[in-house]
């Protein structure tokens, strides 16, 4: 069963990750039928890898002396203007942070408990170097006038590492204080202007034990960046304990010759031609309607907890299998899962998905630290008999071209296409899904990263904030592939993210199972499930204490008497009220006459008052006979039944009416003789 933990190989940092879109087994898809694909089939299957499997295979290529497939011009450092913008992502995000300066949404934390020697000095020369290599994290983000700008410091900016002595706490104390002091760490602020934008803490637990706390903002960093960070504190540690010069080679560029280079890109013939495909592919996107928990407030705090779960070996083997046979990759397939899951929770035939892809096309840019990712918004549209082979065919179609046209920024899409906008909520989707395939070392409990005399144990932060309403990441692992849904607490409960999980581990069997069925047929309940809603809840033969209905009313009175129990166009009552007014007109009833058994004709449309009439009647002790809205025939045989038992009455919409103001002690309620009867 799913549950809500907190898996040490999971980190939600890396939501970032480079890995969607690629296959794991082979550097290609397979399963085409055609032996001899054409060019345009092979730029398709090429663009579904991932940035690096696309970089691996140009390497190889050039190994074998052939050219790469897609080769594009190398990055150079560029000429420095006085003023450094801005890429539109990072503008996208300084916006954000100006809206809510106190989120921790966009902080990227890293945790390792260190066991054994540690060199504290090493350590701190190590972060040090790292900063002095990397210009983002020595950038400030100023806006004097208001238009921001990245202002490159030379030196000096670096922070310097916070020790925190723990080893004189109670023993008992420790772990809360070290609970504590990571929170803060995570969750405090940033100032973009004057704050180093990786804050580092280190706390001694005792002799042998310290935690490494890393922190850094999504404005100079990246899921693939903490990949960076990892390799070159490892580097340069060993490298400071062995007093060897540091041997870390030169970086070709930095991220703000990425910048501006980027500047003139999206002036370009090419920008535009993949801005027109976004404008084309994504107009008329509607949003995602998820049933939640709880209406969508107006100002959303995005605060945010996981559940998660574990597809089995097994399974993953079996996803694999179906991958290849339909040319597809993992990535593919179980984001077509995941929108068939979508689909059957909606209803929608028109969904569509953020995916964040790594945006490294250029090996100039994959050692730096920097804010590259780029979100992709994949669309499908299902149809009544679409079997899930064809769904898993337009995915795998829909996400080659959307990789071909995936350097804009999703800032300039959503600028050319100018959705709706709504501060409640993500433009253009609500929830994104990502795929880390293969075992990433960076993910890993246990860390191996060569550090003299130390071992490494990671664990993940939680900033405790979200950026979208879902979040659906799949891990893979070696014992199978660890699935974890970030979700917004101000719109779910646990138990809905927990039963989703459960769904989706429900559709993949069936998808596994009957991949030519129609969609609609795929099974999406479990069988605990299945017999709650068509055995448990169908039980008719439940015996009922022998009651009344205004008996049973009078118990919902006292359950809820300030629910709403009544209403038409004109106005409506509570329970409480409801009570009190057919309580009124039942005792002006058995003041002028009505006993048990008595027939009560009501004379009224469907309204508010015709439920006072009907439960006032009810409570008197009369029988009610009859009802405007029934046929002459019917109401003139209920008037001779009535003539016959030899008393009877009406109520009229009048007599209902005087009642529920101040009800006279002459309330008119007319009693009938026999000789006021008279036949039909």
């Amino acid at each position: 069963m799913p549950e809500a933990s907190q898996d040490p190989d999971f980190n939600l940092n890396d939501r970032t990750d480079q890995s969607n879109g690629g296959s794991i087994d082979h550097l290609l898809p397979t399963g085409m039928t055609d032996p001899r694909p054409n060019f345009e089939a092979l730029q398709q299957r090429i663009a579904a890898l991932s940035p690096e499997r696309r970089a691996l295979l140009a390497q190889r290529l050039q190994q074998q002396g052939l050219s790469p497939v897609a080769a594009v011009s190398p990055l150079v450092p560029q000429p420095r203007p006085p003023i450094v913008p801005l890429s539109p992502a990072q503008q996208n995000l300084w916006v954000l942070h100006q809206l809510a300066p106190e989120s921790s949404a966009y902080h990227i934390g890293l945790s390792w408990q260190l066991t054994g020697a540690l060199d504290i000095k090493a350590l701190e020369h190590s972060l040090s170097a790292i900063v002095q290599r990397h210009e983002s994290l020595r950038t400030q983000f100023v806006a004097p006038s208001g238009q921001p700008y990245q202002q490159i410091l030379s030196h000096g900016l670096a922070a310097p590492l916070s020790v925190t002595n723990l080893s004189l706490l109670p023993k008992a104390a420790i772990a809360a204080e070290v609970k504590r002091l990571t929170e803060q760490c995570v969750k405090q602020p940033f100032d973009l202007s004057r704050d180093p934008l990786l804050r580092s803490r280190l706390l001694r637990l005792d002799e042998t034990t310290a935690i490494l706390l890393l922190v850094l903002h999504h404005l100079v960093a990246d899921g693939w960046s903490r990949g960076v960070l990892m390799r070159e504190l490892a580097t340069l540690y060993r490298d400071f304990t062995n007093s060897a010069i540091p041997s870390l080679p030169p970086l070709p560029i930095q991220y703000a010759d990425y910048t501006l280079w980027q500047q003139r890109w999206l002036q370009s013939e090419a920008c535009h031609t993949q801005v027109n495909y976004w404008r084309r592919q994504l107009s008329g996107l509607p949003a995602l309607e998820l049933p939640t928990d709880r209406p969508r407030p107006a100002v959303p705090n995005f605060t945010s907890r996981t559940c998660t779960d574990t597809l089995s070996s097994d399974c993953v083997t079996a996803l694999k299998t179906l991958s290849q046979q339909s040319g597809t990759t993992l990535f593919m397939t179980l984001l077509a899962a995941f929108k068939l899951l979508l689909h059957r929770y909606t209803a929608q035939a028109d969904i569509g998905v953020g995916v964040p892809v790594a945006n490294r096309n250029h090996p100039e840019v994959e050692p730096l630290i920097g804010f590259f990712v780029n979100t992709l918004v994949l669309r499908t549209r299902f149809t009544s008999r679409m079997t899930f082979r064809e769904l898993l065919r337009q995915v795998r179609q829909v996400t080659a071209d959307a990789f071909q046209h995936g350097e804009v920024p999703f800032a300039q899409v959503v600028e050319a296409l100018q959705p709706d906008r709504d501060l409640s909520q993500n433009p253009l989707f609500q929830v994104m899904f990502q795929l880390q395939s293969g075992y990433q070392r960076q993910n890993a409990a246990n860390l191996d990263l060569n550090l003299p005399g130390l071992d490494v144990q990671q664990t993940w932060l939680d900033p405790g904030q979200t950026k979208f309403d879902l979040t659906w990441h799949g891990i893979e692992r070696e014992d199978g592939l660890l699935l974890a849904v970030e979700y917004r607490v101000d719109l779910f409960d646990e138990a809905r993210i927990q039963r989703m999980l459960g769904h989706f581990q429900t559709l993949l069997a069936g998808i596994l199972a009957y991949p030519d069925r129609p969609l609609a047929e795929v099974p999406l309940l479990g069988p605990a499930e299945r017999h709650q809603l068509l055995v448990t809840w169908n039980q008719t033969s439940v015996s009922q204490p022998p009651q009344c209905f205004h008996q049973r009313f009078e118990q919902q009175v006292t359950q809820t008497p300030d629910a709403i129990a009544v209403t038409d166009p004109n106005q409506q009552l509570t329970y409480r009220q409801l009570n009190r007014h057919a309580n009124q007109l039942a005792h002006i009833l058995k003041a002028q006459g009505i006993r048990p058994e008595t027939l009560v004709g009501i004379h009224l449309s469907r309204s508010v008052e015709l439920m006072v009439a009907l439960l006032g009647v009810l409570k008197a002790g009369g029988n009610l006979c009859a009802h405007r809205s029934q046929s002459a025939c019917r109401t003139g045989a209920l008037a001779a039944d009535r003539c016959s038992s030899g008393a009877g009455g009406d109520v009229t919409g009048r007599d209902v009416s005087r009642n529920r103001g101040r009800c006279p002690s002459n309330g008119r309620f007319e009693p009938r003789s026999r000789s006021h009867c008279s036949s039909p």
